[in-house]
Formats: C-alpha cells, sequence, structure tokens
C-alpha cells in the first residue's frame, strides 16, 4: 500500500465518528421532555424556581449562621425577618415619594383648583380658610375675579392647569381656523369610523385586563415564592444530600466533580451578580438623587433588579428618568446627567465584574445576552429564570464531552514510518581451500576437556618425542 493510501486511511478512521449508545440517547431524550413538560407547566413552575434561585443564593448566609452556632430553623427566621423589614421600609419610603409626585403632578394638570361655594365641602374649607384655620397642605384662599380658589404658591395669581390650558387652546384653534363647513366634515368623519374608535377602545378594555391579570400574578409570586424559600432553605442540607444519595454508583465519582463545577459557575454568577447589581443600583440611585430626579430611590431598585440582564437597566431606567424629569428649559442639562450616571454605572460594573466573579463563570457578556433572549423567545419567563443554568449546564457538558473529540478530530495523524531499504545481494561463496580454515575457538569449544593425545611413535632417530603444546586460551 503506498503512503497516500495509508494516510487517507488513517483520516477516514480518525474522522469517522462513533455511534452514540442507546443509553446516551435515553438520556436526551428525557432531558428535552423534562424542558417541554417544565415549559408547559410555566405559570406553576416559576414561583417555584424563583423560590429555588432565591434559596441557593441565601444558603451561605444561614450556613454561617450554623457554623457561629445559631439553628438553621432560627436562622431562616432571622433572614426573612430582615429581609421584611427592608421590604416594608422601602415601600414606605417609595409611597412617600409616589405620593408627592403625585401631589404635584395632580396640581400640574388640574391647576390651582376652583372652589365652588355650592358645593357643601368647598364651602366648609371656604369659611375654615377665611377664619384663620391653617390649610394642612400649606395652601391660602384667595380671589380672582370673585371666584375663591386655593392658592399654592401664595401669589394670589392663579395657574391654569395642563390640561385646561390644552382645552383652552384647542377650542380657540377649532373656532378661529375651521368654519361651519368644516367643523361638519371632522363630526361626518367621526360618525363614519364610530366603529374604528370602538375597536381602539376595546383594545384599551384587553390592554387594562391584561394589566390587571399581571397584577394578579404579581401578588401570587408575592405570596408563593417567600413560601417556597422558607421551606427549601430549611431543608436544603438535606435535599442535597439525598439527590447525592441517589445517583448512579458507577458515575457518581465524574457527576460529583461535573456538579461541583457547576456550583461554583452558579454561584459565582448569581452571589457575585448580586454584589455587583447592588453596587450598580447604589450608583444611580445616588447620581439621580444628586440631580434632583423624581423617584430616584424606586428607578435605583429597578436597575438593582435589571441589571441582572447586561444593558437593560440603561434602556429601561434610562428612559423612565429622562421621562419623569423631563422639562422644556433644562432637558439637555438632565440628559447630559442622566447619561453620565448610568455610564458611571456601567463602569464600576466593568471594574467589579472581574474582581467578583472572577473567571469562575467562564461566559462573556455576548453570550449571557444571546442565552437570555434566546430562552425567553422559547420559554419566556421560564427561559429567563432557566438561562444562565442551562448555558453554564452546556458549556461544562460540552467542555467535558464534546471538546476532547472535536480536539482529536481537528489534529491530523502523524506521517507514516519510512519504509526500511532493501538488504543488499548476499556476496558470491569462496572456493573451498585444500587446508581447512583455522578459526578462533568459541566459548564452548574452550570449555570442553581437551581431548588425550595418543603419544606419537619415535621417529627414525630414536629421539624422544616432544610434549604436547598447551591449549590456546579463549578468546577474550
Amino acid at each position: 500500500m503506498s503512503d497516500a493510501d495509508t494516510r487517507g486511511s488513517a483520516l477516514q478512521a480518525r474522522f469517522t465518528l462513533r455511534t452514540p449508545s442507546k443509553r446516551v440517547v435515553g438520556w436526551t431524550v428525557a432531558i428535552v421532555s423534562l424542558l417541554c413538560l417544565g415549559f408547559y407547566l410555566s405559570d406553576v413552575l416559576n414561583p417555584f424556581l424563583l423560590g429555588v434561585l432565591v434559596a441557593y443564593v441565601c444558603d451561605p448566609i444561614v450556613s454561617w449562621g450554623e457554623r457561629k452556632g445559631i439553628r438553621r430553623d432560627v436562622g431562616v427566621g432571622l433572614l426573612f425577618f430582615v429581609i421584611l423589614l427592608v421590604v416594608v421600609g422601602t415601600a414606605v419610603f417609595t409611597g412617600f415619594q409616589v405620593a408627592g409626585y403625585v401631589d404635584d403632578l395632580g396640581r400640574d394638570l388640574g391647576g390651582e383648583r376652583i372652589l365652588q361655594p355650592s358645593d357643601p365641602e368647598d364651602l366648609e374649607l371656604i369659611q375654615a380658610l377665611e377664619g384663620g384655620n391653617p390649610d394642612p397642605r400649606g395652601r391660602t384662599l384667595a380671589y380672582a375675579d370673585g371666584v375663591p380658589f386655593l392658592d399654592s404658591d401664595g401669589d394670589g395669581v392663579r395657574q391654569a392647569g395642563a390640561v385646561e390650558r390644552a382645552v383652552t387652546q384647542i377650542s380657540g384653534w377649532a373656532q378661529g381656523a375651521l368654519g361651519a363647513e368644516q367643523l361638519a366634515q371632522v363630526k361626518a368623519f367621526f360618525a363614519r369610523n364610530s366603529s374604528a374608535f370602538s375597536r381602539a377602545g376595546a383594545s384599551v378594555s384587553d390592554w387594562l385586563r391584561g394589566s390587571l391579570h399581571n397584577l394578579n400574578v404579581l401578588l401570587t409570586y408575592s405570596l408563593l415564592v417567600p413560601m417556597y424559600t422558607f421551606f427549601l432553605l430549611q431543608s436544603w442540607p438535606e435535599l442535597k444530600q439525598r439527590l447525592r444519595d441517589h445517583l448512579p454508583a458507577s458515575q457518581r465519582e465524574r457527576i460529583l466533580r461535573l456538579s461541583a463545577d457547576l456550583d461554583r459557575q452558579f454561584s459565582a454568577f448569581f452571589r457575585g451578580k448580586l454584589v455587583v447589581c447592588l453596587c450598580k443600583g447604589a450608583v444611580v440611585t445616588v447620581g439621580l438623587t444628586a440631580a434632583g430626579v423624581p423617584f430616584s430611590f424606586l428607578l435605583g431598585i429597578l436597575a438593582t433588579f435589571l441589571s441582572f440582564v447586561p444593558f437593560l437597566s440603561w434602556a429601561v431606567c434610562g428612559s423612565l428618568a429622562l421621562l419623569v424629569s423631563f422639562d422644556s428649559a433644562h432637558w439637555l442639562w438632565f440628559g447630559l446627567w442622566i447619561a453620565g450616571t448610568f455610564s458611571a454605572a456601567e463602569g464600576a460594573e466593568a471594574v467589579l465584574s472581574p474582581v467578583i466573579l472572577g473567571r469562575e463563570v467562564g461566559l462573556s457578556p455576548v453570550a449571557l445576552l444571546l442565552s437570555f433572549f434566546v430562552f425567553a423567545k422559547l420559554f419566556g419567563l421560564f427561559g429567563v429564570l432557566m438561562a444562565v443554568p442551562i448555558a453554564s449546564l452546556t458549556k461544562t457538558l460540552w467542555t467535558e464531552f464534546a471538546l476532547p473529540h472535536i480536539k482529536e478530530l481537528a489534529e491530523l495523524p502523524p506521517d507514516p514510518a519510512p519504509a526500511s531499504p532493501a538488504a543488499p545481494p548476499a556476496a558470491p561463496a569462496e572456493p573451498a581451500s585444500a587446508d581447512p580454515p583455522t578459526t578462533a575457538p568459541t566459548e564452548s569449544a574452550s570449555a570442553e576437556p581437551p581431548a588425550e593425545r595418543s603419544p606419537a611413535p619415535a621417529d627414525s632417530a630414536g629421539a624422544a618425542p616432544s610434549p604436547p603444546e598447551p591449549p590456546t586460551p579463549p578468546a577474550a
């Protein structure tokens, strides 16, 4: 066989994939079936998965308390008490901010309120203010063209609201720009397209109904997730031990090694990412508060949670900050400050992520972003929750099983050894001489005792025979 044939046979043998065993196919089918079942039951499993995630993140805190001598159930109770205090404090603080903003928004939209003496409540308020009783909101009673109103800034001039100004402008424009014929055409247009407006109203009604459904889902999650987390935290060590005991004995060491690798990646991502997100939320809160942006604390909390998905906090919270702080006189200054704040937050993440997360996760931001989008498209919220675990699991299994085989396929086989040269032809045999050749005695020949010589007969001269020669020593 030639060298080319040998090399081709080696390449063909190297690039021939082995047929997967039935066990591998069975496990693959089982995993795909479980994912499909999870997607079908996603409405039920999503709160449970959130509870598992929160329990996994909080387990080191409870375990640290156990090492300090605190019982696990007591540690779980203390942890939930601290979380409850933080949630209630945040809700109260945010509620005061929202109430103040709603009051300002109502004043901006409605203007300074006109009091109607025919209304019993307004009449009582007029009498109280004229009697010297202060208003709880600091408003005073003033009159404009004989009409009483509540003066908020104390300048004695009534400020009309945005809605009132818009209605006045539209009415004046319609009366000045449109004649009777144009107004009739406008009315006819609305009459012809009444069905379209009805459909638009139905769409708004559906949107409101969907919003109420989402609110119901949020309330359900707020009840189920803490309950799942509480019971999972209490029994977390027992669950881990049971899973370890029920692993196949033949593959237990390998599964435990891969599980330790996955646990290191998960803990580095979730716990480390939580610290990074808290730092980003703090930067956003301080920056927006310094600029005087409304709801800065609430936007900071929202940025903390949205930072788990790369670049999502910038898009959502930055847009909301621009929206709630829009001012026609200072919009450029607000926009530059908000952009600088979120740029500083992203810079803090870029500095802290290598330090806190290290290189344990091994997933680039592009891979994380792609995994979030792909699994969210496939499985919705269930996919968002399972994006990082599935991506890390896929990376570990790829490195463990597929990558070595691919590297083996990528390596070229070594060159075949060159064929040994043919032996030279044997020299022609020399003709035998009359005298026998004298050869040196071999080791075996020298080992044998010398044969006894018979005494030579006396020669004709009658001289005595010569003594025998001593044996030749063996060759070294």
